[in-house]
């Protein structure tokens, strides 16, 4: 990995925490640790195994676990790829990873994500796709196709963790800050 491919990822990883944070400022009664920054998650899980945890450029190329594991290729022609179209990183992590974020982040107040929906637009040129389309909005006719919480019903943050919160916890009101 290089450090413009860390780069993105670390934005990408910006991103999902401020959904994780926004879902909390809703729901603090809502356990969400482990989603954790990139980093930490990867040596939480990985442990000794990485070997340097620097940074997330080094933590990556140093964790054992990912070694011999390569961004899928193909030749458009002679000595030079691109990413293999045909692979999950297009069919899973777009449909069933950022849509899914970019949705949970119309319903929580529709903040700027501008990683992700970059990310998604850089993927859908090569799928002949637009799950989003360009007023920064997802594309409704097309989330039948994708895990986003919209397609099954799912409407609004409420809706979205009430099947993770004790019903005692539903009603739960946080006290304001006094700061």
């Amino acid at each position: 990995m290089d450090e413009f491919s860390a780069e993105q990822l670390a934005q990408l990883d910006n991103e999902l925490q401020q959904i994780k944070y926004a879902l909390l400022q809703r729901f603090p009664q809502l356990d969400l640790s482990y989603v954790m920054p990139m980093g930490e998650r990867v040596i939480l899980h990985y442990g000794d195994q990485v070997a340097d945890r620097s940074s997330l450029r080094k933590i990556f190329a140093t964790n054992q676990g990912y070694y011999g594991l390569a961004t899928p290729l193909e030749e458009v022609s002679p000595g030079r790829f691109r990413p293999a179209i045909n692979s999950r990183l297009f069919w899973e992590d777009v449909p069933f990873g950022l849509v899914i974020l970019k949705n949970m982040a119309e319903m929580l107040g529709n903040f700027p994500t501008p990683r992700i929906d970059f990310m998604i637009r850089w993927h859908q040129q090569f799928m002949d796709k637009n799950y989003l389309m360009e007023d920064g909005q997802l594309n409704p006719a097309l989330l039948g196709e994708t895990g986003a919480p919209n397609r099954y019903g799912v409407h609004n943050a409420l809706d979205l963790v009430k099947t993770s919160l004790p019903r005692e916890m539903l009603d739960y009101v946080a006290p304001r800050s006094r700061l």
